[in-house]
């Protein structure tokens, strides 16, 4: 049987196949480049670091995110473009399967928000580099920021917008916005966010 898994530049089909049971029932076809080239985990224990890193070896390392055109796309691309580094986008169809696939190695690096990568990096199981809001996070007021680690102004930071169809009576829509606007400013629920 010939399964073809495609993603994060063919690293992903070859990591399943690395970890597949050594039973001589799998066997996988590899470009050079991925076993050349490929970095499956990366030491880098700042930002300095990683991009270091990176541009010793342009065009393989990878950043993965939730999708293309999401922040998290756009934050890699604008340190790619700051820092003059040259990485390989890889979309997923969310922020689990990136996290994950960062978690086992198929990835190098990615942004994610806070609340999705602090529980893995409080437990070791990733590492943190940066921030990319302006100002230290109250989570973790010991990591620093991008812009404070050489890139002044750099700022990649996700919001959400509560919507509703157009045409919704405004009658509704300000009932709505009034209440969560009282709920997301109680004290206990502004310390969560």
């Amino acid at each position: 049987m010939v399964e073809n898994r495609a993603g994060a530049a063919g690293n992903l089909g070859v990591g399943q196949a690395a970890r597949a049971e050594p039973d001589g029932h799998t066997f996988v076809v590899v470009p050079t480049g991925n076993i050349a080239g490929g970095e499956s985990k990366v030491e880098a224990r700042s930002l300095k670091e990683l991009l270091s890193f990176a541009k010793s070896k342009p065009g393989v390392p990878t950043f993965g995110s939730p999708g293309a055109g999401s922040q998290a796309h756009l934050a890699g691309e604008l340190l790619e473009l700051e820092a003059g580094i040259d990485l390989i986008h890889v979309p997923y169809k969310g922020i689990a399967p990136a996290i994950n696939d960062l978690l086992g190695g198929q990835i190098t690096m990615m942004f994610a928000q806070m609340s999705s990568a602090l529980p893995h990096v409080q437990t070791g199981k990733l590492r943190a580099v940066g921030v990319a809001s302006l100002k230290r996070s109250p989570a973790a007021p010991e990591l620093p920021t991008i812009a404070e680690q050489g890139f002044p102004g750099f700022e990649a930071v996700s919001w959400y917008a509560l919507m509703t169809p157009a045409g919704t009576p405004q009658d509704i829509i300000a009932k709505v916005a009034a209440e969560t606007a009282r709920i997301v400013n109680q004290p206990e629920n502004r310390k969560k966010f």
